[in-house]
């Protein structure tokens, strides 16, 4: 007697299951989509890597409006008094967060684009176009600089653009030339001036466009510090010691050659490093300084590199800036792109991951009392804080790497379950993408019912919110065969979160299909 087949052999038919974690490693755009760890996402915008899982990124609220762009901000902390400054419509601002407004302090200027230094008390604003001005005990100024009696160079106080503090003295860049100028005497305030040209020693020309004091950790447990110039060309000078005038006590200790700097704020001290925002990459400065004059060092930008090579056209932009955040773990890189719009490329500090934050059209970036704020278009915002762009949703997106599901036979897919955290009626779409075309929305939710929040809905006539909880939503997709898939998620929030945890999807294969 012969055994009959219990389905046609002709079909072939093979019922699959496979697995996929949320993309812990955060945004990647380097790899190939068929090479690509599945555990990275193509498109990763308004979320974070949190822990195992994808978040919603915080969201921001208005602490000042205004009907003009604003460029700079400046945080002032000393003792009990604590202070946020703005710039723009050519003045400097206090921003009076009871009142949600601004107040001005000095008018008149000529240029909105401020870089700020702290010491013992006064906050200095240049912007390489106006006289500096300092503020303190309540009072912006101008400053009281003059040029050393010794000094044979004419000083202007108008062209001095930026600079930072180094061992008890104030250094500032000189506009559109390599040299800087330095307080004469250690501890001053004020007074006397003296300029250092390190035209003397360049290479490669340009001018100088920033400078910043590096403190770090020796082997033997002690500190150093040094301060790095940096052209506009990418040439790099390392001084160390206390007196730029005196031969004794101030050394040259290198020049080297690294990508160029993409604007003025391109540096900033973190940790025991500084980060650096070059043309090609995004670097900590400790492996520029140290990589072989024969290898390139390494971007930490490396997983999302190509992003930046399509921002070419927007090196020149105002607005790069490095800001890390501590308080949350984040390292915000503002990016300004073509237009108006501008984007922020966010770093997890503990591990690296990457993503994208859109929505903040930010132009400068300061932190205040442990409290992120950034200025732009309408005013001063404080980031980080609440579930609501001002009282906007939160527009949200991944889309994680493409894979085969573990085999390489065409697939049908027949059921996916997502697993998440939140509310069990969040409005979301579930976006699938088949051999690396044009996502489709494979599943859209519906449409809650109003529920409420404690004390603001009328008692047992308001359904209750849900609890923020672990939800599997299964999901029959509308789908065509394939043999590569994406999966991923879109929605917008507001005054409520969710948590991506990761897929199930369940599917048939057969070897005929292909």
């Amino acid at each position: 007697m012969k055994r009959r087949a219990l389905r046609p052999t002709g079909r072939d038919l093979r019922h699959m299951a496979a697995s996929f974690s949320a993309p812990i490693l955060g945004w990647n755009t380097r790899d190939n989509f068929v090479s690509m760890d599945p555990r990275f996402a193509r498109v990763l915008d308004n979320m974070i890597v949190d822990g195992g899982r994808l978040a919603v990124r915080k969201g921001f609220v208005s602490v000042a409006k205004s009907n003009f762009s604003l460029f700079s901000l400046a945080a002032y902390d000393y003792g009990t008094e604590k202070k946020l400054f703005a710039s723009g419509n050519g003045c400097i601002y206090e921003v009076d967060f009871a009142e949600n407004k601004l107040t001005p302090l000095g008018s008149d200027f000529l240029a909105d684009k401020w870089n700020s230094i702290f010491y013992k008390g006064n906050l200095y604003f240049l912007n390489g176009q106006d006289p500096v001005q300092v503020y303190s005990a309540g009072e912006l100024k101008a400053a009281e600089f003059t040029k050393a009696e010794t000094e044979p160079t004419e000083l202007d106080l108008k062209k001095l653009k930026s600079g930072t503090l180094y061992k008890n003295r104030l250094f500032f860049l000189e506009r559109e030339s390599l040299a800087f100028w330095h307080t004469e005497n250690a501890g001053n305030v004020q007074g006397p001036l003296r300029r250092f040209d390190l035209a003397q020693i360049a290479k490669y020309g340009g001018s100088l466009q920033a400078v910043i004091s590096w403190t770090y950790s020796v082997s033997s447990g002690a500190q150093e510090s040094q301060i790095i110039f940096i052209s506009s060309e990418g040439e790099v000078f390392v001084y160390a010691g206390t007196d730029p005038n005196e031969i004794s006590t101030w050394a040259l200790r290198g020049t080297y050659k690294i990508p160029r700097p993409v604007g003025e704020k391109c540096v900033c001290s973190l940790g025991g490093d500084v980060v650096y925002l070059g043309e090609d990459g995004y670097y900590k400065l400790s492996q520029l300084l140290s990589a072989p004059e024969s290898e390139k060092a390494t971007a930490f930008s490396d997983a999302i590199n190509p992003t930046l090579q399509d921002l070419k056209n927007s090196l020149k932009n105002y607005g790069w800036k490095v800001q890390p955040y501590q308080a949350d773990g984040l390292l915000f890189i503002n990016v300004p792109q073509t237009g108006a719009n501008v984007v922020q490329h966010v770093m997890n500090l503990q591990t690296g991951a990457w993503s994208r934050f859109t929505g903040m059209n930010a132009f400068d970036w300061a932190e205040l009392g442990g409290n992120l704020y950034f200025c732009g278009p309408g005013g001063v915002y404080q980031a980080q804080t609440g579930q609501n762009d001002d009282g906007g949703a939160i527009l949200w997106e991944f889309m994680g790497a493409y894979g085969n599901l573990g085999t390489a036979y065409a697939k049908v897919l027949k059921e996916v379950q997502l697993y998440y955290q939140g509310m069990n009626e969040i409005i979301f779409n579930l976006n699938v993408s088949v051999d690396f075309k044009r996502p489709y929305v494979a599943y859209r939710s519906n449409m809650p019912a109003t529920q409420s929040k404690w004390d603001l809905a009328e008692w047992d006539k308001t359904p209750w919110a849900a609890e923020a909880a672990a939800v599997r939503k299964r999901i029959i997709p509308r789908v065509s065969q394939g043999g590569y898939f994406s999966f991923g998620c879109n929605g917008n929030l507001i005054d409520c979160d969710i948590k991506i945890l990761g897929f199930d999807v369940l599917f048939e294969r057969s070897k005929n299909l292909a």
